[in-house]
């Protein structure tokens, strides 16, 4: 009997260290991925980076994922896939993806990583299609938009914002034979300018004609024109009395007073993550920068003069304070601009990689 308990404390004693040696080994890998994990690239820079995973592919990835396959090169052979958080804008995740082919051609995109853009095809229920998405573990945030023979566009979502799911629900929501197209959520930067303080001073109206045309006429009041970008300073003194102002709206009173669907929307409106609201304000600078070129108060001894002195300017506020913005939110801040009658829009960004981006373009 003594014996036996002895094998077994014996055998006890083996398993336990065995176990031991398993878990530092498994500890030791963990923290030899995570130093061995690199950067992510282009923009995404020093970004928190929350999944990183690379594979080989040998031939042209197949279109089975139908818009997917603008996510690949040709030929590739190497796809580096990184999922990043910035610092700035902690509740926003980004996939980003560095295809290199056996060319040794590099090409980059980044998009959001636990979103689609699903088009419906004609005559499909739009209820059956959501069930088919809450079978699948999807969720269908809203209608987005309308293509030009009138079939809609939903963002539909997963819920772990931490994990690249694009080509898991591509070829899940392909599946149900529902949709037409799935698109990437794209994201975009904003172009380059530089931080002086007086940075609209530098541009040479002269060169275009602002003086002569200023003897002519100097109120460009009756054109609402949109800036597509990372808001409007409202309380700059150079823009304020040139920001357009919805008079059917309320300031501060949480209420949707004209009904359409955005709440406070005085100045214009914010889209993040789908979601809408009348929060303008510029946290990063460019959106200021590139109304004031269009419409900074002009003749009032102040700071300097926008090609037009007096103008109507709707903030369409749709990046990030860390400078970045999703397709889905661009789109949303166009509709809500076509809706408030806005005929001319300036956007100062660009698309991450070197991808066509169909439903912005549409």
């Amino acid at each position: 009997m003594r014996r036996t308990v002895e094998r077994h404390h014996a055998r006890a004693a083996t398993v336990c260290l065995s176990f031991g040696i398993l878990l530092s080994a498994m500890t030791a890998l963990c923290q030899d991925a995570a130093e061995n994990t690199p950067p992510a690239p282009g923009s995404f820079a020093g970004y928190e980076v929350l999944n990183y995973a690379k594979r080989m592919e040998a031939a042209p990835a197949q279109r089975g994922a139908a818009k997917g396959a603008r996510l690949r090169a040709a030929d590739a052979n190497s796809v580096e896939t990184w999922v990043v958080r910035s610092a700035a804008a902690p509740d926003s995740t980004y996939a980003v993806r560095q295809t290199t082919n056996l060319r040794g051609g590099v090409e980059l995109c980044a998009y959001t990583p636990n979103r689609v853009l699903a088009k419906l095809l004609p005559g499909k229920d739009y209820a059956a299609f959501a069930a088919a998405m809450a079978a699948e573990g999807f969720g269908i945030v809203r209608e987005l938009m309308r293509d030009k023979d009138g079939n809609p566009v939903y963002i539909v979502e997963s819920q772990d914002p931490e994990t690249d799911v694009f080509e898991t629900m591509s070829m899940s929501i392909q599946a149900t034979e529902m949709c037409d197209d799935v698109f990437p959520d794209y994201i975009y930067d904003l172009d380059a300018v530089p931080n002086d303080a007086l940075y609209h001073e530098q541009w040479a109206l002269a060169k275009i004609g602002a003086p002569l045309a200023w003897e002519t006429r100097t109120d460009a009041s009756s054109v609402l024109v949109g800036v597509l970008d990372s808001g409007v300073n409202n309380e700059h003194v150079d823009l304020l009395r040139n920001l357009w102002l919805n008079e059917g709206e309320i300031p501060g009173d949480g209420i949707d007073n004209d009904g359409n669907g955005v709440v406070d929307d005085v100045f214009g409106v914010a889209s993040a993550g789908g979601k809408l609201s009348g929060y303008t304000m510029d946290e990063v600078g460019h959106g200021s920068h590139c109304a004031g070129i269009i419409g900074a108060e002009g003749n009032n001894s102040k700071f300097v003069s926008g090609v037009a002195w007096t103008a109507r300017i709707m903030p369409l506020k749709f990046v990030r304070a860390n400078g970045k913005g999703s397709t889905s939110d661009s789109i949303s801040c166009l509709e809500y601009a076509d809706r408030m009658g806005v005929k001319i829009v300036n956007c100062s960004f660009k698309l991450t990689g070197a991808f066509w981006d169909e439903l912005l373009f549409e």
